[in-house]
C-alpha cells in the first residue's frame, strides 16, 4: 500500500493532501468534490471566513 503520510484528523494512513491547509488526510476525511479536508470544507461555508 502506498502511503503519503498519517491523517492529522484520525491517525490512519493518508493518501491525500488538503489543497487549503496542506494537511495529510485519509479518504474518510477528504472531500473529493472540493479537494480539501473536511475541516477546511466546513470553513469554506462559514460567513466569517469569506470576509
Amino acid at each position: 500500500m502506498k502511503m503519503l503520510g498519517i491523517c492529522y484528523i484520525c491517525g490512519r494512513p493518508a493518501n491525500y493532501t488538503c489543497s487549503m491547509c496542506g494537511g495529510f488526510v485519509c479518504e474518510n476525511h477528504y472531500d473529493f468534490n472540493s479537494g480539501v479536508c473536511v475541516k477546511c470544507r466546513g470553513k469554506m461555508f462559514r460567513k466569517d471566513y469569506l470576509r
